[in-house]
């Protein structure tokens, strides 16, 4: 039997999975610092509470579906997280990577962009649709992704780099955002979510002072540039509109 939506569940589902989030890593006994290499234990852990949560509530369908439209020119969003991500992996030195901390961080970046995409841009989404029009469920999800990110305080990150996570975060989960809309499906989001964060944890240090090529300068401007682009175009697709539609056309959750 499906569960009605609402934003009170919304709120309860981003509680909970902050709350288990810095719990199985305080178990663990890991910093921010080494966090990178401590993903995977935790997250599949959560990862089968969440799918377990999501079959219970009835939610699937309205969860990696989305029934309200969005102009195709916003596909420009998703193609610009593409290019920024792929632009991290050019400047990756591949050669002093081992082959186990690639696999470890791919599989763990998975979980990551599964389980956050589920909460944030999946079950959040469903819950506040429940009574909110679209630009407070973009507000909200939006909003929660980046205080999520303020758990890293807890595990000790500085403050002030909290701080800035925590509204770079914001400002990713709006482009997350549009990506569903954008796509038409949650999986999109999960890909690129996973994609943006394993080229991120697995540049670090790829960048060898000295000749650096213009080619690889350029290329190094790329990742920020593209986030900064789609950041834009997202604001700009919000702004023409993208929300006079306040519940999906085809909406399976009732």
């Amino acid at each position: 039997m499906q569960k009605s939506p609402s934003p009170a569940k919304a709120w309860a589902i981003a509680a909970g999975y902050a709350a288990m989030f810095l719990l199985l890593f305080r178990i663990i006994g890991v910093n921010y610092a080494e966090i990178g290499g401590a993903l995977v234990v935790p997250m599949a852990v959560l990862a089968a509470l969440l799918l377990a949560l999501t079959s219970w509530l009835g939610w699937w369908p309205a969860v990696l579906g989305e029934g309200l439209p969005a102009p195709r020119w916003l596909l420009a969003v998703p193609a610009l997280f593409l290019a920024g991500a792929l632009g991290n992996l050019a400047l990756t030195a591949w050669g002093s990577k081992p082959l186990a901390l690639v696999a470890y961080l791919a599989l763990g970046t998975l979980l990551v962009g599964f389980n956050e995409e589920i909460v944030f841009r999946g079950l959040m989404v469903v819950g506040l649709r429940g009574r909110h029009g679209e630009a407070l469920v973009c507000l909200y999800s939006s909003l929660a992704f980046g205080l999520l990110h303020g758990a890293n305080f807890f595990l000790g990150q500085g403050l002030s780099d909290t701080l800035v996570q925590v509204v770079y975060a914001f400002f990713m989960g709006v482009v997350l955002y549009i990506v569903r809309r954008a796509t038409g499906t949650i999986l999109a989001c999960m890909a690129l979510h996973a994609l943006w964060d394993f080229s991120s944890l697995i540049r670090p240090g790829s960048l060898e002072s000295g000749n650096i090529a213009l080619t690889t300068l350029v290329v190094g401007f790329l990742p920020g540039a593209c986030l900064l682009v789609a950041i834009v175009l997202s604001l700009v697709g919000i702004r023409r509109g993208l929300f006079a539609a306040s519940r999906p056309a085809d909406a399976r959750v009732r």
